[in-house]
């Protein structure tokens, strides 16, 4: 098959969906599914039951059977992260999150200092942040991300329940792209995020 190689395999997100695959190696998403269902290609399920290949077995595949690879892979799987110290209200926004998106690749983080080793990692779409957690909080990570060229795409929704302490002009004013106040409707939540994603979505492609 004719295509470029790959110059920088970095700009493939860490999982991938069948038909980032399909649309990468020419082909249908049923023979993806098909190369998966024979073990040609490794791939997990998510508790969703939609089949998911790491980047390290795609490139493994793509070597082994000598297929070429365009120069960037872009997903269409919405890779999300949420950092929040509490576990009830953490549990709370990955509920409503995995709902608006169920075949998402959801990142959770109970502190400041896994969530920037993840936001490496991960580089992710949309990064829920909740400004008061030890060590790194919110704001601090919010910087960091606004700093890193690799984060480029990243919308960063705060979530606080400080509202007389941080004012939405503050938050805005240091480069967040949303804040929501708790407490908060599932509702309120659903809207921004579906916002966000899209936005990032569209970043990512010019």
């Amino acid at each position: 098959m004719a295509g470029k190689q790959v110059s920088n395999n970095s700009e493939i997100p860490p999982v991938l969906g069948t038909t980032d695959i399909s649309r990468a190696c020419g082909v249908t998403i049923q023979t993806v599914q098909s190369w998966i269902d024979r073990g040609v290609l490794q791939a997990f399920r998510t508790p969703g039951g939609h089949r998911r290949v790491k980047k390290e077995d795609f490139l493994s595949f793509l070597e082994k059977f000598q297929f070429p690879l365009l120069t960037e892979i872009k997903s269409s799987i919405p890779r999300i992260l949420i950092a929040d110290d509490e576990q009830d209200l953490r549990d709370t926004i990955n509920g409503i999150v995995s709902k608006a998106f169920p075949n998402a690749v959801i990142t959770l983080c109970s502190s400041g200092a896994d969530a920037l080793i993840q936001l490496g990692m991960t580089r992710p779409d949309l990064a829920i942040l909740d400004v008061y957690m030890p060590g790194l909080d919110g704001l601090k990570l919010l910087d960091k991300i606004k700093g890193f060229n690799e984060l480029k795409q990243t919308r960063v929704l705060i979530i606080t329940a400080h509202k007389h302490k941080i004012s939405e002009d503050e938050i805005t004013a240091k480069g967040a792209d949303g804040i929501l106040y708790k407490p908060f409707r599932a509702a309120e939540l659903t809207e921004i995020i579906t916002s966000l994603v899209a936005e990032a979505g569209e970043n990512d492609a010019n």
